[in-house]
């Protein structure tokens, strides 16, 4: 047992030597030479092709354009220190003391400048006051202060020309003459005069509506005035008297009273044929026979003397015109008289006193002559005899038989005959008043109304106008009109827009003169300084603010390109004369100053390093892939192509080599593992002393240990990068979680530091990089004189024209800077402007030749006026606003 242990020991020590030597000796042989056979220094013997592949992988890999990017933005703090010590050593150092007046050709600049400044604002500055002249309000310019300061003046301005009375008498007296013949449609436009007349209409129109007609009483107080102010009681009295004196035919005319008739007409006819109508006649002439029954006199005993005349009248000239309708009811109740007559003959048979004669008769009657009148025809006999023989005479003796009767008649004896022989039943009478009523109701009506009508109204009834009013009428009106108080309201209004527009239009459309007259306007041109004048002063806060918020409404509308329109040139002149001068005195001011100075001035390191940041900057990385391209590689190969080979391998084996060590450790690790498991499978490969047992287990052996060689040094690479990841089941065993990851990746940050540290001692020194700039400094120079040059600065004008925008943003921030009211040039301005004369800027040509203008102005100030008028008028103002207590 213990001979196994020691020979596995002894075999896994041997792997391990034998591992260890192999794999130090191959990395030896990377960097050197071993005599005398010359083998390894493979680095050595490769010299030009390591340095073109160490110099491509260092540009390629290691500094290039994407690398180098990202780690831009940590030479800020550098550039900072950079443009730091420019303004502290470098200006100074380069300019010294030198003034700004000692730069050779001063003078001549400032001379060229100037015309360039005059030329240039001459071209440039017509349409810059154009646009400003169109775009700049006149209140841009003046504040409120100014505003309320000019209002002030101007308000006492006017209170002293209003003091001289003559000045204003004269005025309005000149005023009136010269505007008497115009009218006041003439001054307001229509839609003023609308306005005025809407306004008048809606105020009146809220008195009734708010006012009047706001409650019970209100409305009832009102009526009261109004009645007892136009004096109501007499004019009713009038009324009656007047109504009272005239006849009705007077309110009523001839096509009226027709009217009347016919629906009267109608109207009775539909009830008399109605069922109602019908019920109600019978029961009328049921009535009148109930009563004629009654009556122990004749019919003219009962008639006044009047009626009795008219009675007889009317027989006489109803009976021709009812003679047919008297045929037609004879033959129409023919039995019946038939029947009268037979009873007839009867009753005087009985009436014969001799009772033989009476006897002798009464048989041949019942013998020869029964029912005599319908075996003769009697009726019949009777209407053929009427027809053939009724003439005037008939007529004649027929009405006086009538009146006759009538007059010795009684009513009762008339009735109860008729009712006897059955001449005229209830039902008969009511059928023969709606035929009668049907042919001759209309005439009837006609002469009844008409006899009346043509009465006066005192002869009909008595009137008491002032009565019925007082106690019917005013209270039914009190309640009507409030009951109906909105569509009264809607009417009251309707009348009295149509009265107000009506009296409107006349009132504009007279003359001035028929409405004020020369002896009113006289008399107000004299009081009218003082009113003012008191006026003015009592309410000058008033007046003040309303005309200041009058002027600011006016201000705000005002461009100042419609106020100076006329005074471009002078305007212009003007600017460009003060810009030059104030171009020489900031000439004089800053031309002892140092350049240096002057350069501190208007630039410092924070503006330096600014634009290098955020210009150069942003250049400098589009250019990164152009300016790195093959140069990283030529100065790595310049660098390296200095050293011998032994140099080489020396720089290499001083980076590479303790890199590379690991792989002897690995190499004895491995060596040891392979032997171990080699005399496991092989425990009699090897007999006493330690030497093969045989020439086969020699041949093993060293077999074996040329295989751990190969292997411990393929595996110890492999294990040098790999795994590039750490595995996670290895790193959890004690031993071997030192080969969960790679050696290189475990040992990532020693491997760069070594590898930096090989480019920037060997590969890009500085004193190479300096060399190579200095060695191209004149080259550079001159390339860059002659490109600057090139087509008359060609470059600089491209690089001007590319940077316009920049150039005019910066521009404008100094011109924004300088119109700072705080600044130099505002104050300077201002104070030029303060000392100007108004004659700088408006010429006497440009007086004399607006005069006329201004004339024109002041005659045609009528729509100006009007239109101010008119605004005031449509305005929400009231008078109160205006005119204070």
């Amino acid at each position: 047992m213990l001979t196994f242990i020691f020979l596995l020991a002894f075999q896994g020590f041997s792997g391990g030597v034998a591992g260890y030597i192999t794999n130090k000796y191959a990395v030896d042989m990377l960097f050197k030479e071993y005599t005398p056979l010359k083998l390894g220094g493979v680095i050595k013997k490769k010299k030009e092709k390591f340095i073109e592949e160490i110099s491509e992988l260092v540009e390629r890999d290691i500094i290039n354009a994407d690398t180098l990017r990202s780690e831009m933005p940590n030479i800020n703090t550098y550039i900072k220190q950079m443009a730091q010590t420019f303004f502290e050593k470098q200006l100074s150092n380069s300019l010294g003391n030198t003034k700004i007046a000692e730069i050779d050709g001063f003078s001549e600049s400032i001379l060229k400048s100037e015309e360039f400044i005059r030329n240039n604002l001459n071209i440039l500055l017509p349409e810059l006051i154009d646009g400003l002249m169109r775009n700049v309000d006149l209140q841009d310019i003046l504040s409120e202060k100014q505003i309320s300061k000019v209002i002030n003046s101007c308000y006492e301005l006017l209170i002293c020309e209003f003091e001289n009375a003559d000045a204003v008498n004269g005025f309005i007296s000149d005023l009136y003459k010269e505007n008497s013949n115009i009218t006041l449609a003439d001054i307001f436009s229509k839609e003023v005069q609308k306005k005025l007349t809407d306004n008048i209409i809606e105020c009146v129109e809220n008195i009734f509506n708010n006012d009047i007609l706001s409650d019970e009483k209100s409305c009832k107080m009102f009526l009261d005035n109004m009645l007892s102010n136009i004096n109501v009681d007499a004019t009713l009295v009038k009324l009656q008297d007047s109504i009272g004196s005239r006849d009705i035919n007077h309110f009523i005319t001839e096509t009226q009273q027709e009217e009347v008739i016919s629906r009267l007409f109608i109207k009775i006819t539909e009830f008399i044929n109605s069922s109602e109508g019908k019920d109600l006649i019978l029961k009328i002439t049921n009535e009148i026979v109930s009563i004629g029954k009654n009556i122990d006199f004749t019919i003219y005993e009962i008639l006044p003397k009047e009626m009795k005349k008219s009675l007889t009248n009317f027989i006489k000239i109803a009976i021709p015109k009812v003679m047919p309708y008297i045929l037609e009811w004879i033959s129409s109740n023919k039995s019946s008289l038939d029947e009268m007559i037979e009873s007839a003959i009867d009753e005087a048979i009985q009436d014969i006193d001799e009772s033989i004669k009476k006897l002798i008769i009464s048989k041949v009657r019942n013998a020869l002559m029964g029912d005599v009148s319908s075996k003769n025809n009697i009726v019949n006999k009777i209407i053929s005899y009427i027809n053939n023989n009724f003439d005037d005479e008939s007529s004649d003796k027929i009405v006086t038989s009538i009146i006759d009767y009538l007059k010795d008649t009684k009513v009762k004896n008339i009735v109860e005959s008729l009712e006897k022989y059955n001449l005229a039943t209830s039902d008969d009478v009511a059928e023969i008043i709606t035929k009668v009523f049907a042919a001759h109701g209309k005439n009837t009506l006609r002469i009844l109304i008409k006899s009346q009508f043509s009465k006066k109204v005192n002869e009909i009834a008595k009137l008491d106008l002032l009565k019925l009013f007082n106690t019917k009428l005013k209270p039914m009106l009190y309640e009507s009109i409030f009951k109906n108080k909105t569509r009264l309201c809607k009417n009251i209004n309707t009348l009295i827009a149509q009265f107000i527009n009506s009296k409107s239009d006349e009132i504009f459309h007279k003359k001035l003169s028929e409405l004020f007259k020369d002896k009113s306007v006289f008399s107000l041109s004299n009081k009218f300084s003082i009113w003012a004048n008191n006026l003015l002063r009592k309410n000058k806060d008033t007046y003040s603010e309303k005309l200041e918020e009058v002027i600011l409404s006016n201000v705000k509308k005002l461009k100042i390109g419609d106020i100076l329109s006329n005074y471009n040139v002078n305007i212009l002149e003007y600017i460009v004369d003060n810009s030059v001068s104030i171009y020489r005195e900031a000439v004089d001011k800053y031309k002892n100053y140092q350049i240096k100075e002057l350069v501190n001035k208007g630039f410092n390191k924070d503006q330096l390093s600014n634009i290098l940041i955020n210009k150069g900057y942003p250049a400098l990385i589009s250019k990164l892939p152009s300016l790195l391209n093959g140069n990283i590689k030529k100065i790595a190969k310049n660098s390296l192509s200095k050293y011998d080979e032994d140099e080489i391998c020396d720089i290499v084996q001083d980076f590479m080599g303790s890199q590379l060590k690991p792989l002897s450790v690995f190499g004895a690790v491995l060596g040891t593992v392979v032997g171990i498991i080699y005399q496991l499978i092989f425990p009699n490969s090897i007999g006493l002393y330690g030497f093969p047992s045989n020439m086969f287990n020699g041949l093993l052996s060293l077999g074996v240990m040329a295989f751990i060689g190969y292997i411990t040094n393929v595996v110890a690479l492999w294990m040098i990068f790999h795994p590039y990841k750490e595995n996670k089941i290895i790193s959890k065993i004690p031993f071997f979680k030192k080969f969960a990851l790679g050696y290189i990746p475990a040992h990532k940050n020693e491997f760069a530091i070594g590898m930096a540290k090989l480019i920037d001692e060997e590969l890009l020194n500085k004193e190479e990089i300096n060399k190579s700039f200095n060695s191209h400094k004149d080259n550079m120079s001159s390339v860059l004189t002659t490109l600057v040059k090139n087509n008359n600065y060609q470059i600089l004008v491209d690089f001007a024209r590319s940077k316009k925008n920049d150039f005019v943003k910066y521009i404008y921030k100094i011109i924004l800077k300088y119109c700072n009211s705080s600044s130099d040039l505002s104050e300077g301005i201002t104070n030029r402007l303060k000392e100007s004369k108004f004659d700088n800027f408006i010429k006497e040509s440009y007086i004399q030749n607006g005069i006329p203008k201004i004339i024109s102005s002041i005659s045609n100030s009528k729509s100006s006026l009007t239109k101010f008028i008119e605004n005031k008028i449509s305005s929400n103002y009231k008078i109160g606003d205006v005119i204070s207590e």
